[in-house]
């Protein structure tokens, strides 16, 4: 057994007098990385939407309960780099014909031993009329161009 205490622990610490103690359940890192996520040109649905660009990670458990953590890394022209959280938007086309996932959506599918995540540059943010009644899309002035991932795991119970 190991266990730090913080300076001026009594020697009968308190739980606030120990910083680390081997004998405390821990995370596990299962798989962690940066992968580069390719540019895409800007689609206009219905008639061309991006279906989804993926990359797998495969991975070994050991036995434990895998979760995912992720964030993906964009740019823009004005503020630089930038990290968002990870978010999954779907859009129905104005003529009730198509969905899809938005520009800056992403969303990871996780097995035992994989994790595949996908990613839509190119796609619209935003269907929206102008004032001549026409549909006009907005794109993301951030496109991802990266998603780093952290995979780990919990004892299974």
């Amino acid at each position: 057994m190991v266990q730090f205490l913080r300076p001026g622990a009594a020697a009968n610490p308190s739980f606030a007098d120990v910083v680390l103690d081997s004998r405390w359940p821990a995370l596990q890192i299962l798989a962690e990385g940066y992968q580069i996520i390719d540019g895409q040109p800007n689609y206009t649905p219905p008639a061309s939407v991006n279906p989804g660009q993926s990359f797998t990670v495969n991975f070994n458990n050991f036995g434990l309960f895998p979760f995912v953590k992720y964030t993906t890394l964009h740019v823009d022209g004005v503020n630089g780099f930038s990290a968002k959280p990870a978010a999954t938007f779907i859009t129905e086309n104005y003529n009730n014909q198509l969905q899809y996932h938005q520009g800056n959506s992403t969303y990871c599918v996780l097995s035992g031993s994989q994790a595949t995540f996908w990613t839509f540059n190119g796609n619209p943010s935003l269907e929206r009329t102008n004032q001549n009644n026409q549909w006009v899309f907005d794109y993301p002035p951030d496109a991802i161009i990266g998603i780093r991932y952290f995979i780990l795991g919990i004892p299974a119970l």
